[in-house]
Order: structure tokens, then C-alpha cells, then sequence
């Protein structure tokens, strides 16, 4: 039997920001590995930890803004639904 989406949510079996497959941002995020590497390959020790901690604080805030458009995008889909669901069965007549 398959779970439904609730089903799957609840059990922690959907993880929707590890399904997104762009080969635009694997082109970029490629690009952005190689050159953090000849970065870290001509700094100083200091540097790097420097570096480093900017990467952490880079990918925290990205996982913030990441949360937030998909919330946003989640909100405003269901506020759709809410919306088409209210409307008076009458008044889809007028769309024919």
C-alpha cells in the first residue's frame, strides 16, 4: 500500500530540498567547489579557518532562506486552495 503524503511527512520520509536536481546549480555549485579549493590551497593557515567559518555562516543562511521560500511557496499554495475551495460552486459557470 502506497503512504500518502501525510503518511510520508509524519514518518520523515520527504525531504524536498534534497530532490531538487538543476543542472544549472550543479554547473554553479561545481564551480564554487573548485574555486574554494584554489582558495584554500594559497591561504594561510588563519585564512582558512577564516574561509571556513564564512562557508558555515554561507551555508546557514541559504538553508534559512531555502526554508523560508519553500514555506512561503507552501503557504501560498494552500492560501490558493483555500481560495478556489471558498468560491461558490455558481460562480465556476461564468468560467465556461
Amino acid at each position: 500500500m502506497n503512504k500518502t503524503i501525510l503518511q510520508q511527512l509524519f514518518d520523515g520520509e520527504l525531504y524536498p530540498s534534497e530532490t531538487i536536481n538543476d543542472p544549472e546549480s550543479r554547473k554553479i555549485s561545481s564551480i564554487i567547489a573548485e574555486e574554494r579549493e584554489y582558495l584554500f590551497e594559497r591561504l594561510s593557515d588563519g585564512d582558512r579557518e577564516s574561509l571556513r567559518k564564512m562557508n558555515d555562516l554561507y551555508h546557514e543562511v541559504t538553508n534559512i532562506y531555502g526554508n523560508e521560500c519553500f514555506a512561503c511557496g507552501f503557504r501560498l499554495g494552500a492560501l490558493l486552495l483555500i481560495e478556489v475551495f471558498s468560491k461558490n460552486i455558481d460562480d465556476f459557470d461564468q468560467i465556461k
